[in-house]
């Protein structure tokens, strides 16, 4: 490790755990597409045992700014995320407490021990989950229909708590609410990168109509994908929303094969925003086609059962603060986010491993990156995702022939 600055914020957890006389042994956790916004590694803190074994005393993950992300605004992407772990989810486990939340039913969080948002020092440093039988999905799986189904659970909890938090404490709310109001992007996409990234998905798509349509969405992408997420777009009813919702940034606890706890993580895009966002982000990103032709409304329908539940069970009244009508047109007028989403992330998430370009390497650039051919999953799982959009009308050619008609539902008209 070649930070000094962490290397030094390790020894001081450690040694306010009062471990003294131990070696560190590191490795790497990320692989390409996993983690762009950090270089991921494995401390394990070892002590010899008289018999000559190493006993390992405990195991933290730190995560560090990669070097070459030359040109952004890398240290407001960690200051959010330890604002998160420092500010909010504090709150939000101090409103469990209050509420006196059965353990079965409450939302649990990781760890943070320490961290830094200077400015080419950026680190944190967590406990790993794993040691307590925690695990990533296979990214390269998608999720079935328990995993999903839970993890829309374990958000529509989540998502109460803003709403909980704004009713018991406005206060509090407005403090926290400070801390995230500015709106966070990577910054302005290059035309080159726009381009490469166009001409590889449109190449994933195999009806020539679909094609042209997605094309016609697409000359929009730019200026409308924030405009998705932006805190305006659905203010009132804006959440503490996760902002980077896929399986790599969650950990799961499985007994007999079935997820029975998960734990958020990687909170450096967390925004304020509609709930919804965080739901089409991980289920165009993380499922099959069938799935959710099948299961999507399903899904939808019980994660406001359990959002409305949640509420009420910390005294909040879902009416006032997020009827099932304005979650109804949340999903209408943000629908097109999960396309959005998935054509900008998923050939970034599902990448060759082998390939000579990619992440956590010096020469690393979203333009080179978004040159490189989309492996044959990722096309697949595109050109499932874009019929979906054109069978459920929201592709049409008028909704889609301008940014005035895609945001023709403004939030003044919710209700």
């Amino acid at each position: 490790m070649d930070s000094k600055v962490a290397k030094s914020a390790i020894e001081r957890v450690l040694e306010k755990r009062g471990l003294v006389d131990y070696t560190l042994e590191e490795s790497k956790v990320s692989s390409k597409g996993e983690n762009y916004l950090g270089d991921v590694r494995r401390i394990k803190c070892l002590k010899k045992k008289s018999g000559g074994d190493d006993e390992c005393l405990v195991t933290l993950i730190v995560k560090l700014a990669p070097s070459w992300l030359e040109g952004m605004p890398v240290n407001l992407f960690y200051s959010r995320e330890i604002c998160a772990y420092t500010q909010i989810l504090p709150e939000f486990v101090k409103l469990q407490d209050h509420f006196k939340i059965p353990a079965e039913e409450r939302i649990h969080f990781a760890k943070f021990c320490e961290g830094s948002s200077q400015e080419k020092e950026e680190y944190l440093i967590m406990e790993d989950l794993c040691v307590d039988g925690f695990r990533m999905h296979d990214k390269k799986k998608p999720l079935d229909y328990d995993l999903i189904a839970f993890i829309f659970d374990h958000l529509a909890k989540f998502h109460a708590m803003t709403f909980a938090l704004k009713n018991l404490s406005p206060e509090t709310y407005a403090r926290l609410e400070a801390l995230v109001a500015e709106d966070l992007n990577f910054g302005e996409m290059s035309e080159a990168t726009m381009n490469n990234l166009m001409t590889n998905v449109l190449l994933a798509v195999k009806d020539p109509d679909h094609k042209m349509r997605l094309e016609l969405f697409m000359e929009h992408l730019a200026e409308m994908y924030f405009w998705y997420v932006g805190a305006q777009t659905a203010a009132p009813h804006n959440v503490f929303a996760h902002g980077d919702c896929w399986s790599n940034n969650m950990l799961f606890k499985y007994e007999n094969d079935k997820p029975v706890d998960m734990k958020l993580i990687d909170w450096q895009l967390l925004r304020l925003s509609s709930p919804v966002t965080d739901l089409l982000y991980v289920v165009y990103i993380g499922t099959e086609r069938n799935l959710r032709t099948e299961h999507l409304s399903n899904l939808l329908d019980n994660y406001y059962e359990t959002l409305s539940r949640f509420m009420k069970t910390m005294q909040c009244d879902p009416e006032e603060y997020y009827s099932r009508n304005v979650f109804k047109q949340h999903q209408k007028m943000l629908m097109r986010y999960g396309l959005a989403a998935a054509v900008v992330n998923l050939p970034t998430l599902i990448v060759d491993e082998n390939a000579s370009t990619g992440i956590l390497e010096e020469n690393f650039s979203f333009e080179t990156l978004f040159a490189q051919p989309l492996t044959e999953a990722c096309a697949e799982r595109i050109d499932g995702v874009v019929k979906d959009f054109v069978e459920g009308g929201f592709l049409s050619y008028e909704e889609i022939s301008s940014k005035a008609t895609q945001t023709a539902l403004s939030p003044n008209k919710l209700s």
